[in-house]
């Protein structure tokens, strides 16, 4: 019986070393949803081998991809893309094409971003927004011509008058399509009185920000106060 196992054994070992040896790379294949053409590498012995294509991705742009096989048949490929405004490094595998790089956004480009993309050649994912001294979290999706953005960042703004001074700790709130980005602010205004050095505290419901320059307005007990969030 142990003979008999150890020949079954050994042919099942040929087979498998003469399928890898056998393996080529064909022109064209999908890994991930995506469709590779134009495909061109070498094989090893073991199956594993290295190759180069082209990437197509549906409403971005096609771009170079270097291939990877290990001998277990696993593929994955790495690329870079720079269209439509989505820059970065890319890993592909039958997960899908994931990677970091940057978006361009209005008001700001969001850097230092993770971006997933879509067969269909939807960018989608989180980063940062840049807005003067703030740096907001923020959500994308960006799909040919069309875009969204949200997201949010905690805001503090001090303002000195003859008479009092102002403290304001918020959030501000991002939300924009297609180019279009507004904000809004929320939270609370500490006041101190410069005549009675009374502290007095108000609460600051959704107020619309002036995204070019940081700027809102809100009313602190009657009084209109102006601060500059970044």
């Amino acid at each position: 019986m142990k003979t008999i196992a150890l020949i079954l054994g050994l042919m099942i070992l040929t087979t498998a070393s003469s399928w890898a040896a056998d393996w080529q790379w064909p022109t064209q294949m999908s890994v991930g949803g995506f469709q590779i053409t134009n495909i061109r590498g070498s094989a090893n012995a073991d199956g594993s081998g290295g190759a180069t294509g082209t990437l197509q991705v549906p409403n971005l742009a096609n771009t170079s991809v270097n291939l990877t096989r290990s001998s277990r048949g696993d593929i994955t490929g790495s690329a870079s893309i720079d269209a439509r405004g989505v820059r970065g490094s890319f890993t592909l595998s039958n997960g899908g094409l994931r990677g970091r790089g940057s978006v361009d956004c209005s008001p700001r480009p969001i850097d230092n971003a993770s971006i997933g993309i879509s067969p269909r050649g939807e960018a989608s994912g989180s980063g940062r927004m840049g807005l003067g001294r703030l740096s907001a979290s923020v959500d994308f999706s960006v799909l040919g011509s069309s875009s969204s953005v949200s997201g949010s960042a905690p805001v503090r703004a001090e303002i000195d008058t003859a008479v009092a001074s102002y403290k304001f700790d918020g959030r501000l709130s991002l939300q924009g399509s297609n180019g279009k980005v507004s904000a809004t602010v929320s939270g609370r205004v500490e006041r101190t009185s410069k005549l009675a050095n009374q502290v007095t505290r108000f609460n600051i419901p959704s107020t619309s920000v002036d995204i070019s320059n940081g700027q809102c307005t809100v009313n602190v007990g009657g009084v209109s106060v102006t601060f500059s969030l970044f």
